[in-house]
């Protein structure tokens, strides 16, 4: 039986950050907003921070987090397969690349 992990990235903003550089599956999110507005966390299935160009590669999951506070998600028996590894960045809307300051914790297989 495969058990969690924890992976954390601390003050994470606009800027991709890696989280698992290889093939993982994604069980869970707990995400803390440390803004005064909301902010969404970006996802990205790619092995390394230079195949994720924030604003044009297309996320894998987002998570969107109401501001000042934490959101926590599970994402059940099977979990997000990333192929490739976890890339992350936190914006402030889904999809942009202006960077909102969040802590990031995800939960691997």
């Amino acid at each position: 039986m495969q058990y969690a992990q924890s992976v954390a990235a601390d003050s994470l903003t606009g800027t991709v950050t890696a989280m698992v550089e290889h093939k993982c599956v994604v069980v869970g999110t707990n995400v803390q907003n440390g803004t005064a507005a909301a902010a969404f966390v970006q996802l990205f299935d790619a092995a390394a921070i230079g195949d994720v160009t924030i604003g044009t590669t297309v996320a894998k999951l987002v998570v969107a987090n109401a501001a000042s506070s934490s959101a926590n998600e599970t994402y059940g028996v099977d979990g997000i397969v990333f192929e490739l590894g976890v890339m992350a960045a936190s914006t402030t809307l889904p999809v942009n690349t202006t960077g909102a300051l969040q802590n990031v914790h995800i939960a691997v297989l």
